[in-house]
């Protein structure tokens, strides 16, 4: 967790003190959580890190994940936007709606100590044409690998409900085959997290893979519907893998970045719980 100090600084009229926060490394693939403002906004983000990786999550800016990075050595995984970023497809939009961007969740810790996380709840904002609840909770299983739950519930039944769409920002380089790629096997069949080595377990057991090059401001790169498992590729880098259990997947193309976005569709009244996990390789490609 954290330890607080201070630092004081004085001369013969003068004297200053500058606080300070320590950060105790976890030990043994320990998860650690502590709440600390990064960005002095007067709202503290919720981190849960181990040695593997830190996950920062921001309750109050629409409870999304604000950043994801490796340890030993830093590097970041998600894009400025972060990850969990909430969209809604409404009927007579031309784009999906970003409707929680401003909404405040409430949050508590996960008190689980063999997959300890960030569970949070809010309800949808006024102005959308429907009302409802979203809770989401985010969890660190293992050293590498976060899971992702979702709970959304309309207040009444409608015909048109509206697909909701989770998002996962990650940074792009358009390069071609040495550049950014998206990859996923040409089978039904799920892959596996990346191995130590950076391919994946499906790669090693000569399922064919298919990899779509990121290209800047593209059209979106539509994963087929039977594929339920997505490697991120970056030269030099750990992959990254992504897994879900139901909905469908589309990769949207921006100037130096990307969003994985899974979208499901509340049934009316009655919640659905799509659950998507993130897993970090520990070496390059």
């Amino acid at each position: 967790g954290l330890l607080r100090g201070e630092l004081r600084l004085s001369n013969k009229d003068h004297s200053i003190a500058i606080p300070l926060r320590f950060y105790e490394s976890p030990e043994n693939n320990k998860t650690e959580r502590y709440r600390f403002d990064f960005e002095r906004s007067g709202a503290p983000d919720w981190v849960l890190e181990n040695n593997a990786m830190r996950v920062v999550a921001a309750p109050a800016r629409g409870g999304r994940i604000q950043s994801i990075a490796r340890r030993n050595p830093t590097s970041s995984v998600t894009s400025p936007g972060g990850a969990m970023r909430d969209y809604f497809r409404i009927a007579g939009a031309s784009e999906p709606v970003p409707a929680t961007l401003n909404t405040a969740f409430d949050a508590h810790w996960i008190e689980d100590p063999a997959s300890p996380g960030i569970a949070m709840s809010g309800r949808f904002p006024d102005g959308l044409p429907f009302s409802g609840e979203l809770e989401k909770t985010v969890r660190i299983s293992g050293d590498r690998k976060i899971d992702v739950a979702y709970q959304a519930k309309l207040a009444e039944p409608s015909a048109t409900a509206p697909s909701m769409i989770t998002a996962f920002g990650v940074a792009a380089t358009d390069a071609g085959e040495q550049g950014t790629q998206f990859c996923w096997s040409e089978s039904s069949e799920s892959t596996e997290a990346p191995k130590p080595n950076g391919g994946s377990g499906a790669a090693q057991n000569a399922a064919p893979r298919h990899c779509e090059a990121f290209r800047a401001n593209a059209v979106d790169i539509r994963v087929p519907e039977n594929v339920h498992s997505l490697e991120v590729r970056n030269q030099g880098q750990p992959a990254l893998a992504m897994e879900w259990e139901e909905g469908s997947v589309s990769i949207k193309q921006a100037a130096a970045s990307a969003e994985l976005r899974l979208e499901f569709a509340p049934s009316g009244s009655a919640p659905v719980r799509p659950t998507v996990s993130y897993t970090l390789a520990p070496g390059g490609i």
